[in-house]
Parts: C-alpha cells; sequence; structure tokens
C-alpha cells in the first residue's frame, strides 16, 4: 500500500486477525520471508510482517533510509490497518527499528522483542562488510562471491535461494544507504525512554553482534528478559524457528497476563 507520506511499502499478514497485533520486522537486505517458518507457530496472533523500505516488494525511493525513517514507515503501516497498539518483533535492522519505535510511539508500542540485536553502534566505517559494500559500483548477482559469505546456510533450501535472490534484487544504493545511516548509530540512544516490556535473544556465536554487543544492549535494557541461545549464530531465526517462535509466544503470553485488568 502506499502510506501517507508517499511511500509504498509491501506486507503480508497472517494468522488471527482478531488476535494480539504482531509486528515483525526483518534485517538488512532480509524480507517478510524472514518470518515463513515461524508463521505457523504463531498463528494466535494477528502477524503483520513488512518489507522494510529499499526491501522485498517495497519501494526504492533515492532517499531516505534513516533508522527514523523505517520506524514512520511501520508506525504508518499500522495506522492504515486500523492497528492503535502492536508488539514490536525486530531482528537484527529490524530490532533496531523496533527499539527506535518504542522510543518515539509509546502509546502504539506495548512491547518489544529484541533479536540479534545491539546496544551500541551497529557498524563502523572500517568494518569489512562496509568496505566490500561501499567498494561496489554495481549491482549484485544472484551468483556473486560476495553473498557466499553473507548469506550463512538455511535449515531450508528452498527459504536460502529465495532469500540469496532478494538480497541480490536490492539495489545498491539500499545497500550503501542503510549502512551510510546506521555507521556510528548508538542502536539504544533511546533505551531510557522505552517503559514497555523488552525480550532479548541473543546467540552465543553471533559473528556480528558479538559479546560487547550483548553486554551494551543488557545495560541499555536491564529489566528485559534476556535469553542466550547457545551453539547459534546471527541468522538464528531462520535456523531456530521452533525454539525463536517459542520464545516469542512464551514472553507475549506472560506480558499479557502480568498486564491483564
Amino acid at each position: 500500500m502506499t502510506l501517507a507520506n508517499g511511500q509504498r511499502l509491501a506486507y503480508v499478514e497472517a494468522g488471527d486477525p482478531e488476535g494480539p497485533a504482531l509486528l515483525l520486522i526483518h534485517g538488512y537486505t532480509d524480507s517478510s520471508r524472514v518470518w515463513s517458518t515461524m508463521v505457523p507457530r504463531l498463528l494466535r496472533y494477528r502477524l503483520i510482517m513488512l518489507d522494510l523500505r529499499g526491501h522485498g516488494a517495497s519501494g526504492t525511493p533515492p532517499c531516505c533510509y534513516a533508522v527514523a525513517d523505517l520506524a514512520y514507515d511501520a508506525y504508518l503501516l499500522l495506522e492504515v490497518l486500523g492497528i492503535e497498539k502492536a508488539y514490536v518483533v525486530g531482528y537484527s535492522l529490524g530490532s533496531i527499528v523496533a527499539q527506535q519505535m518504542a522510543a518515539t510511539y509509546p502509546h502504539e508500542v506495548e512491547g518489544i522483542a529484541l533479536l540479534a540485536s545491539t546496544g551500541q553502534a551497529a557498524l563502523s566505517a572500517e568494518s569489512e562488510l562496509y568496505q566490500a559494500i561501499e567498494a561496489r559500483s554495481t549491482a549484485l548477482s544472484e551468483d556473486a562471491e560476495f553473498l557466499d559469505g553473507w548469506m550463512e546456510p538455511e535449515v531450508d533450501p528452498i527459504y536460502g535461494r529465495h532469500a540469496r535472490a532478494e538480497a541480490a534484487a536490492v539495489p545498491l544504493h539500499v545497500w550503501k544507504a542503510v549502512l551510510d545511516e546506521l555507521i556510528g548509530f548508538n542502536a539504544a540512544r533511546h533505551a531510557r525512554r522505552v517503559e514497555q516490556p523488552v525480550l532479548l535473544i541473543s546467540a552465543s556465536d553471533d559473528a556480528l553482534f558479538d559479546q560487547p554487543h550483548r553486554s551494551s544492549l543488557q545495560a541499555a535494557y536491564p529489566d528485559a528478559t534476556h535469553v542466550l541461545l547457545d551453539n547459534a549464530g546471527h541468522n538464528f531465526p531462520m535456523r531456530m524457528p521452533e525454539r525463536t517462535a517459542a520464545l516469542i509466544d512464551n514472553w507475549m503470553r506472560s506480558v499479557r497476563r502480568s498486564t491483564a485488568p
């Protein structure tokens, strides 16, 4: 649909239309497909799975890709769908957007679940990822060697094939614009304003957001429920959908019980 700010945003809806609203936000160069293997395990909720601007089937404008822009898109999507309150689940880049949403739209966001997240700067200009993308002058193809290292092998090879094609389809200006906005960006800079319940799910072997990132996240949200998955990497939502969905579901049930009148 076309939002009030003119952005064209794609989304997938599933689950119980009368259930608690659960907005799911994917990671960098991913799409709503990230959540596909979790959907059968979360059908008691009204699931809204968007494609961030520049990703999936959404529009790819020449600008702007700041975290605040992505959060505003998500807020406008909820508004158009008539959803007054929602829990927000964010993975990687999506978890940074979720933090922004909780701080900026406290009356619309009932709680946030942060998967493979960070509480500090997500990226530096010296990082291998930034340097590799900054050096590119042509769009990525599906057989690009860069994607061999970027895309971890997935449990479902069909999912992996689609995910690789979608990552390659992200325009180069989007790859670069998002990274530019993340350089030195303090993901949890508004944590003091987040009063909603928070769930942190981290992975012991996350090569992108390792121990210092996890420690910064726990320090930013000291009252959060924190789960550390052993022998898991950054892409655990796709590799461990049953476990991840169960953690989200259990947290949602617990939060809703504790806040019930």
